[in-house]
């Protein structure tokens, strides 16, 4: 039940993010679809999504990845 529970509320909280990134809300439910479109999102270059499964390296994506669609959303309300 709380797996269920945590998985549904990460399926809210991408809705969200991608509504307010400027992307098709039904991307964030394609598993690996959705970390492509928050790469692009982010503003970062398609191989970027590479990085994603390399050991080690795609931590560095990770980090970057939500750093940068971080940045570009808090910039896009002020």
């Amino acid at each position: 039940v709380i797996v269920l529970i945590i998985g549904l509320f990460s399926i809210v909280c991408n809705w969200k993010i991608f509504g307010k990134a400027g992307q098709s809300k039904w991307a964030s439910l394609v598993p690996i679809y959705n970390t492509y479109v928050l790469v692009k999102a982010a503003g970062l270059a398609g191989w970027y999504f590479a990085l994603y499964f390399i050991p080690v390296a795609n931590i560095y994506a990770t980090i970057r990845v939500k750093y940068d669609l971080t940045k570009r959303l808090l910039v896009s309300y002020s």
